[in-house]
Formats: C-alpha cells, sequence, structure tokens
C-alpha cells in the first residue's frame, strides 16, 4: 500500500469538459480506478466530485460496468455550458452533498443551495434528498455586473459553527466600477477564514485604477511594473512580501512573471510563472545561518539540503545519481527560449551566443553561487559538463550592459558597413 498517497482519476465530456474527479461517493466500488478496492496498492480516495452540465446525459462512461458519478436531481439546466450543479464527498464531511446553482439573464450566479440524501452503497439520490441551510448563498449585482450584497452560510450541521458566515454589502466610488469597501454585519469573530467588515475607504487605487493598497489585509503599498504586472507588495512590517527577482528578467520576457517569491517572516516560497520551486526556511544552527530547503523529488519523497549562507534566485535541488534531471540547466533553456522570442519580435540583434550567455546570468547571481553551481556542473553531472564549461572557464558571466553593448557596437558596425556599401555602389 502506497501510504501518504492519494491518485486523481479524471474523466471528462465528449467536448472536452472536465466530467469529474474518482466519483461522487467514497466507496472504492464505483471509482473509475478502483482505488482503494481489495489487493489494489493504492489507498481509498479522500474526496470526489461530479460536475452536472446539462441532464444527465452529458456523460456516458466507457467502461459501463462502472458508474462514478450519480444523476443530478433537483437541479435546472440551462444548456449553455453552464454549471447546474455538483455532487461532492469529501472524507472530511462524511455526508456527500449536492450542490445546486442558479443563475440571472447575464449568467451571473445568484444562488448556490446545498442538498443531502446520497446513498453511498447505491450512489444514488433517495426520497431523503433534503435542502440544507449549511453552505449556502445568494448574491446580487448591479446593472454593470457588480457585486452589491452576498449572504453566505457556514457550516453548522457538520461542525457546529454559526450558521451565518457573511451577510456583506459592496461599495463602489460614485461614478466607477471601483470597489472601497465591504460591510460585514456578521460579527468578525464567527469564521476565520472569511472577509470581514472593512473600514470606510480601505481600498486604494491609482490614477489608471490598479489597486495600491488593502488596509484589512495589512498591505500597505501594491507597486506595478510598465507591463499592468504586480512587482512588489508591502506588508505592514515593510518587508516585501511578492517580489519579481529582477528587472532585467520582467524587461526581456514583456512583463510576464518569470521568477516570484513571496516572504513570511523567515520563510520563502519560489514560484517560477505559477509552479512552485522550493520553500526555504532561513534557521540559525550551531551559530551558522543556513537556508534549509524542502523539496519533494519525482516520486513525491520530501528531502531536506542545507546550504551554508547562500541565497538563490532559482529553486536548488540535490544533484546525484538519484535524481535524472539537471534543474538549472532546466531553468537557463525556458528563460533562453524567452530571450530568443523577445530578441527575434524586437529585432535586437543578439547574436544566440550573446542571449545564452544573458539567459545564465539571470539564473546566477552571487559568486558563491556561482562556484557552487560550477562545482555541481563539474562534479554531478556529466550531461551538461562540457556545455557549462566551455561558458564558465573561471570567468565572470557577461552582464545585460555589456550584451547591450556589445550589440550597440555590432548595430553600429553593421550601419557603417552599409554606408560604405552603399558610397562604393555610386
Amino acid at each position: 500500500m502506497l501510504e501518504g498517497k492519494t491518485y486523481i482519476d479524471k474523466a471528462y465530456t465528449l467536448k472536452g469538459c472536465l466530467k469529474g474527479v474518482n466519483s461522487t461517493t467514497l466507496n472504492s466500488t464505483f471509482d473509475i480506478g478502483g482505488d482503494g478496492t481489495s489487493g489494489s496498492l493504492v489507498p481509498k480516495d479522500v474526496f470526489g466530485f461530479g460536475i452536472h452540465y446539462y441532464g444527465n446525459k452529458d456523460y456516458t462512461p466507457i467502461n459501463s460496468s462502472v458508474k462514478p458519478f450519480v444523476a443530478a436531481v433537483g437541479n435546472k439546466p440551462l444548456f449553455n455550458g453552464n454549471i447546474s450543479a455538483i455532487s461532492q464527498s469529501i472524507s472530511s464531511i462524511s455526508t456527500p452533498l449536492e450542490y445546486t446553482y442558479s443563475y440571472d439573464v447575464l449568467n451571473h450566479i445568484k444562488c448556490m443551495t446545498a442538498n443531502k440524501g446520497l446513498d453511498t452503497v447505491t450512489n444514488s439520490w433517495t426520497n431523503a434528498f433534503t435542502a440544507l441551510p449549511d453552505f449556502q448563498e445568494n448574491i446580487s449585482y448591479d446593472g454593470n455586473g457588480n457585486i452589491l450584497k452576498y449572504k453566505r452560510n457556514g457550516n453548522n450541521s457538520f461542525a457546529g459553527s454559526q450558521l451565518v458566515m457573511d451577510s456583506m454589502t459592496y461599495n463602489y466610488r460614485p461614478g466607477t466600477n471601483k470597489l472601497t469597501y465591504v460591510k460585514d454585519t456578521v460579527n468578525w469573530g464567527r469564521y476565520g477564514n472569511d472577509i470581514d467588515n472593512q473600514g470606510y475607504d480601505n481600498y486604494k487605487y491609482d490614477s489608471i485604477g490598479n489597486i495600491v493598497s488593502d488596509r484589512r489585509a495589512g498591505v500597505d503599498s501594491i507597486r506595478w511594473n510598465v507591463y499592468g504586472k504586480i512587482s512588489k507588495i508591502f506588508k505592514h512590517d515593510r518587508t516585501a512580501a511578492i517580489t519579481s527577482v529582477s528587472k532585467m528578467l520582467s524587461v526581456l520576457t514583456q512583463g510576464k512573471k518569470v521568477i516570484s517569491e513571496e516572504i513570511v517572516g523567515t520563510t520563502a516560497l519560489s514560484y517560477y510563472g505559477t509552479a512552485p520551486l522550493t520553500k526555504t526556511k532561513e534557521v540559525v544552527e550551531d551559530g551558522k545561518t543556513v537556508i534549509k530547503v524542502y523539496e519533494k523529488t519525482e516520486i513525491g519523497i520530501a528531502k531536506t539540503i542545507i546550504h551554508e549562507a547562500i541565497h538563490t534566485m532559482i529553486g536548488t535541488h540535490k544533484h546525484g545519481d538519484d535524481l535524472p534531471h539537471d534543474y538549472y540547466s532546466q531553468y537557463q533553456a525556458m528563460l533562453l527560449s524567452a530571450l530568443k522570442e523577445y530578441n527575434q519580435e524586437n529585432k535586437l540583434g543578439y547574436t544566440d551566443e550573446q542571449l545564452t550567455q544573458l539567459s545564465w546570468t539571470g539564473i546566477i547571481e552571487s559568486k558563491a553561487f556561482k562556484k557552487y553551481i560550477t562545482d555541481l556542473s563539474v562534479k554531478n553531472n556529466t550531461t551538461y559538463k562540457e556545455e557549462y564549461s566551455k561558458w564558465y572557464k573561471g570567468q565572470e558571466a557577461v552582464n545585460y550592459k555589456e550584451v547591450t553593448k556589445s550589440a550597440e557596437q555590432t548595430e553600429k558596425k553593421d550601419e557603417k558597413k552599409s554606408e560604405t556599401d552603399a558610397s562604393t555602389s555610386k
């Protein structure tokens, strides 16, 4: 048995829409992949759901002997692609539920109702199908589609919490669609993971409509770059909560987020695009400051790697015989691809060699890390050893200014040559 793992089985309609995951009951008999059945190495699923678009004929299983998704009851299909209901089972709530949705004429969700009554033995709804007050949501909008009122209930029947979770009124700056604050009449202490009552003018905006602060969330300042992307968010303690790696990377990829880092106290989480790379935590051990990097291998085994006083832009990974990938070269290749695309679209005239050097510069910042990654490449990685050694050879990587200068010189030479050729032809 593969303990601590859960495996996900997905099913799709003929149109390619997701129909569901696992099954609408946690009974292994109805699971698509038979997870948790007798003799299976895969444990029983801890969640599953089925999506109902229209009626009960939007999906027919290939294996007719396995019917993972219960037929919907009480839903009102619109036959326009809107989800009319979702049936789900999660282990934290012992009772499977069906959520039915209703929409206004502009296809905004205006109501969600939770229902119970699924027979987990037969995977079918019974005569006990009943609407619950729990998890219910009701939403109203103005003519522009902005939310005016939002009321939602919490988990009373299964967790014993207060029923009403939020009763919110959304307030906007007159003549605009800019939200200024949310008023919630429900006591803030009822639930700890919801929106609470905000003071007047909680949200601030710049002259072009970008939000620049959120007082209630403790966000003092949000900085935007020229591409309309967030570059930094500052909390009350003035530490950068989210920071782009460098201006160079932002500019050379036309504002697309390449690397970002979220810092909470001494814990940092790095991203490539939206994919998490590593979780690092800086701690003091035996009087030395070290960074512990927690990461999962291809088979999901957590590893801890310790580097003394080394901070990296790109997430680090232990290199060795047990890991087949060179992650540094992988990220360098991604960045190089983006640089080549930008170079071609904007006719900058950089050579492939210059862009290759520049891509490595984006990955390797500090001298300490340059030495560290070189050692790794030479000692532990035969695949990239020759390529990397050619590039490094004990010299510093070219920086952005040098590459720019080189490109400008090349451009001037080409212009001068063109003028000479033109003069000769006369």
